[in-house]
């Protein structure tokens, strides 16, 4: 059972919904270690590097498959301005989760109807949608609303499919297990191995279960650099990773 919250922010309304008793994250962690990394740039190349410090193999993804990856994870997201100018609203019912912000109604007479009704049908704001980016805040549900709250302007980026938040501490000696392709701006998961601390996520929490074809888009505060996204998660003692799921997988399921 929920509980909701509704509030109001300097003409920002959303509405907060939380679990009557919540549940701690599970904390799984493994020995840190540098390690150098060496795998192929030439994306035409198929090669696999084994990070044995903490259980993540590398493969090299041909040219094509890099782009229709990319542009399915492209396909699910979308950007929106949106102005408070002559409203006393933006006018959205707001879910919040730790990643993104679900949105679950669109208010009469706010800024967000109105952009609704004047806007191309691939720039709206439709219910069901969720707010993964507020003015350059990206990662954390309480900090998008946060920023939104601040603006009278806002520059959204949408997504179709719910991001989710993993965090680990890797102090203790558990590894990752995950095998990834190493994408422009992501990491694309292409296993996820039997052990490690993936899969206990996988198995303690199966609504938001990891799974082949999910982008891994950003770590701490790393994004948009596949590349340093691998070497935080080699290097990095705190992991708060932000996955997101692709149209094209969403669509198998």
């Amino acid at each position: 059972m929920t509980r909701a919250l509704c509030a109001m922010f300097e003409g920002v309304m959303f509405m907060l919904c939380k679990p009557e008793k919540q549940t701690e994250p599970i904390i799984c962690s493994a020995v840190c270690k540098e390690t150098e990394t060496s795998f192929s740039r030439d994306r035409g190349i198929e090669e696999t590097s084994v990070l044995q410090d903490r259980g993540i193999e590398v493969i090299g993804i041909p040219g094509h498959d890099a782009e229709s990856a990319e542009k399915a994870l492209e396909k699910s997201t979308w950007n929106v301005h949106l102005s408070k100018d002559g409203f006393d609203q933006f006018g959205m019912l707001l879910f919040k989760s730790e990643a993104a912000l679900l949105v679950t109604s669109i208010v009469q007479k706010g800024a967000a109807e109105c952009h609704n009704q004047n806007c191309l049908e691939n720039e709206s704001i439709p219910v069901g949608s969720f707010i993964v980016g507020a003015n350059g805040v990206f990662g954390q549900g309480d900090a998008l609303i946060a920023a939104m709250a601040e603006c009278d302007e806002l520059d959204l980026v949408l997504s179709a499919k719910q991001p989710f938040l993993v965090s680990f501490d890797m102090n203790t000696n558990t590894t990752i297990g995950v095998v990834v392709g190493i994408l422009p701006n992501s990491l694309l998961i292409k296993e996820i191995l039997e052990e490690g601390a993936l899969a206990e996520w996988n198995e303690k929490f199966p609504a938001f279960k990891i799974i082949t074809g999910d982008h891994l888009i950003q770590v701490n505060d790393i994004c948009n650099n596949g590349i340093k996204l691998l070497h935080a998660l080699q290097a990095q003692v705190q992991l708060d990773i932000l996955f997101r799921r692709a149209c094209s997988v969403h669509s198998f399921l």
